[in-house]
């Protein structure tokens, strides 16, 4: 930040499975980064998006996705750590509902598999029913660091001290 060095979170409608940098020169945090991902599942991720386009929503991510190959305590990480930020849910929404979607994965690459029936069976198919995630509400900042760094290592978005760095400063705390 101090050198002028942009670096934008990670997010799966930007990011990499590796570290990368964008056309403005910013550096795209790499989704295989966050902690407890494996990098073939953020290559998968990114490959898919490169494939069909960025991700509209959550729900089209786990349409997309194989998130049994995700995991669940991935999905979660990758949630805390903002890479679904601006998807339609909130960070703790997705946290609370990833079973659920981790299950409408499963059910949505089936209901492709088996799509092969004939044009009058797909006519009366219904479409499957995207599951409801818990609605809860952006957390606290201090809380919302808190889990960034559970997800990353550090903190990213800011740092707790930042409500007093007028207050250090004139204290002269380095």
């Amino acid at each position: 930040q101090r050198s002028g060095v942009a670096v934008e979170p990670p997010h799966v409608n930007r990011s990499h499975a590796d570290f990368s940098v964008d056309a403005s020169g910013a550096i795209l945090y790499a989704l295989s980064a966050v902690k407890n991902v494996g990098e073939t599942a953020m290559a998968a991720i990114s490959e898919e998006r490169r494939r069909t386009g960025p991700y509209k929503d959550i729900y089209d991510f786990a349409e997309r996705v194989d998130l049994k190959q995700i995991g669940k305590r991935a999905l979660e990480n990758l949630a805390r750590a903002g890479a679904f930020d601006g998807l339609g849910a909130t960070r703790p929404s997705i946290v609370a509902g990833a079973d659920l979607l981790v299950r409408y994965s499963a059910q949505a690459r089936e209901e492709k598999s088996g799509a092969q029936a004939g044009l009058f069976d797909l006519a009366a198919a219904p479409a499957l029913e995207r599951p409801r995630l818990p609605v809860l509400d952006e957390p606290p900042p201090l809380e919302r660091l808190n889990e960034e760094r559970a997800a990353l290592g550090f903190f990213f978005s800011g740092h707790p001290l930042d409500d007093y760095e007028r207050e250090l400063v004139r204290l002269g705390v380095v």
